[in-house]
């Protein structure tokens, strides 16, 4: 194949609104302050000189909050380049010159090839200075976390987006990262997803069954002790409303699969399991907890199941001994922990 033929793969470039580059024009101008070496600071003046002028004459056609001071902080930068380019090297104030033909020279000139490599190593510096001089504004934090996730530092990025809230697609980069993290991790393993830790116990079709790390002693299967299945429990309709709208974000929910579940008759003493259900959120019965029980580990010590008791004012549990107990646990008592179950779409 011909060179010519070969595509060039595109960089994904992230677009800033003019507001967004007038701030980080800005911070790169306050991180000269961190900058020890003088021909680097000399050559961040001179780009901003170039950076500040042509965002400026963008601001009289679209104005923006600041293009009314983009021309004064082009001449300010023009002024302190001129003073940074006297304390330079006698060989290196020749190469430079003035910052006008500096500037005219790195457009007109092939010389931008030759000068990439410094360039590369100066952003690199620069973006460690960002990181501590202005990580507070979003534009910067939303670029170093793109950055982060690039190049696999998947913990630093997310943190970097949770921390954004709102900002542009900070909530859809979340999720992609938490699936990511779904999809690598060892099962058995604990990761992170909405506002809680979960246990990764399986994955299958492209999905991820997560158990909740902490379990929760404040809800009963159901609010009166009555016979009752999983089917009309008050506690199935908690979990998929009110838990999933506290614990989750629109587009977290989005991926938690609807999922059929079985309700079995109690092996021992044949109570009647109840209908079928479709829910996004559930509790394992007997069969699904002998499954998993390993990957659970000591968090399903006194867990409730779903399988009914001996009648069906109870359900099966999990004793401290990791112990199915068939005859049950009464079902409007707190005595059992509640571990939520969810199958993540992970593709």
């Amino acid at each position: 194949m011909a060179k010519g033929d070969k595509k060039k793969k595109k960089k994904e470039v992230i677009e800033l609104t003019p507001e967004e580059r007038f701030v980080q024009l800005q911070t790169l101008k306050r991180a000269t302050r961190c900058l020890l070496v003088d021909e680097d600071i000399y050559r961040i003046y001179v780009r901003l000189v170039k950076d500040f002028a042509e965002l400026g004459e963008l601001g009289k056609e679209t104005p923006f909050e600041g293009c009314e001071e983009c021309a004064a902080l082009s001449e300010e930068c023009a002024a302190l380049a001129e003073e940074w380019k006297k304390k330079l090297p006698e060989e290196r104030k020749v190469e430079s010159r003035t910052v006008t033909t500096t500037v005219r020279q790195q457009e007109q000139s092939g010389q931008q090839k030759k000068g990439k490599s410094k360039w590369v190593l100066l952003g690199i510096a620069i973006l460690v200075i960002a990181v501590i001089v202005c990580y507070n504004v979003p534009a910067t934090r939303y670029q170093i976390a793109g950055l982060a996730g690039k190049t696999g530092f998947d913990e630093m990025a997310l943190d970097s987006y949770k921390k954004l809230g709102d900002y542009r697609d900070s909530k859809e980069q979340i999720v992609y990262l938490e699936q990511k993290n779904m999809q690598k991790t060892k099962l058995g393993s604990v990761i992170a997803f909405g506002k809680a830790d979960w246990i990764v116990l399986d994955r299958q079709d492209g999905k991820a069954l997560l158990a909740k790390y902490m379990g929760d002693n404040k809800h009963p299967f159901h609010e009166k002790k009555e016979d009752i299945t999983w089917e009309k429990c008050s506690l199935r309709t908690y979990l998929n409303g009110e838990f999933l709208d506290e614990m989750f974000s629109e587009e977290e929910r989005a991926v938690i699969a609807e999922t059929k579940v079985s309700n079995q008759n109690n092996p021992e003493f044949g109570t009647d399991g109840g209908n079928d259900t479709t829910d996004r959120v559930f509790l394992l019965n007997e069969t699904e907890y002998e499954k998993y029980r390993n990957k659970l580990k000591d968090k399903s010590k006194t867990m409730r199941l779903r399988t009914p008791g001996k009648d069906a004012t109870a359900t099966t549990y999990v004793s401290a001994l990791k112990e199915v107990v068939a005859y049950g646990f009464p079902v409007d008592e707190n005595g059992a922990c509640i571990r939520p179950m969810i199958w993540v779409e992970t593709e």
